[in-house]
């Protein structure tokens, strides 16, 4: 709600220096070059977003297929989505498929160092009825019975508020 001063605190932190996101509408931009250890994993999206993966000329962003492939960090030339020149001005992905997406930077050792990430994309969260209790959300990938990508924004908004004013 406008002149919530939790949502105001939180959208200020959000944009700082350090911040790996820059909050928008529905794309997101990320510093990929800064998302080592894992630092950048599990993101959360809703169906339709996107990421604007940001980088210098020393790294690239591949696309693997599953879980073994991230994890092992094998297959990292099959399918280059972000080119190494692409990263100043940005490589855009859209997610426009349900469930877990894998990303790795294919350059040097930085795979093996933990540039990589999980996207998980969720549908686009129903309405919920006036008085009804908020939509569970997981940090898995959706299922049949899918849930809410608000519900955990709320949740995680809320539990920063308090802490900020603890």
């Amino acid at each position: 709600p406008a002149g919530c001063p939790s949502l105001d605190y939180l959208r200020t932190a959000m944009v700082t220096a350090d911040a790996l996101f820059v909050e928008g509408a529905y794309t997101r931009q990320l510093k990929w070059s800064s998302c080592f250890d894992e630092k950048c994993s599990p993101t959360n999206l809703t169906l339709g977003d996107s990421i604007d993966f940001r980088y210098t000329s020393n790294h690239n962003v591949i696309k693997v297929a599953s879980m073994a492939a991230y994890t092992g960090c094998s297959e990292l030339m099959t399918t280059e989505v972000g080119s190494t020149a692409a990263g100043t001005a940005g490589y855009v992905h859209k997610f426009d498929a349900l469930g877990a997406h894998y990303f790795v930077c294919g350059k040097s050792d930085h795979c093996t160092r933990g540039q990589k990430m999980v996207v998980n994309v969720f549908p686009a969260p129903a309405a919920t009825p006036s008085g009804a209790g908020a939509n569970s959300y997981s940090n898995t990938p959706p299922s049949s019975g899918a849930s809410s990508f608000a519900a955990t924004l709320m949740s995680t908004l809320v539990a920063a508020a308090v802490l900020a004013y603890a």
